[in-house]
């Protein structure tokens, strides 16, 4: 058995830090992770989307000069018969 004396000056002593702080620490940092994590996924998405529309518009603009060119040309029009 272990007797353990401790006097009433080392009980009284102001004690500071401890487990809470480092408890506070960590997760203000895993927030801090977290919300970067976030912002990298949504800057991936944003990015993923904008190509997506990007390349939409460019067919879209290669169609319409197809359009354009055969009007041009007159590859789309019909000559009226009159009988």
């Amino acid at each position: 058995m272990v007797i353990l004396e401790l006097k009433y000056e080392q009980l009284k002593t102001n004690h500071t830090g401890g487990f809470l702080p480092i408890l506070f620490a960590a997760l203000g940092a895993l927030g801090a992770l977290a919300g970067g994590s976030a912002a990298i996924a949504n800057a991936v998405k944003t990015s993923q989307h904008q190509s997506a529309e990007e390349a939409e518009i460019k067919r879209h603009n290669r169609e319409m000069e197809k359009i354009v060119q055969k009007a041009k040309t007159g590859a789309g029009l019909k000559k009226k018969s009159n009988h």
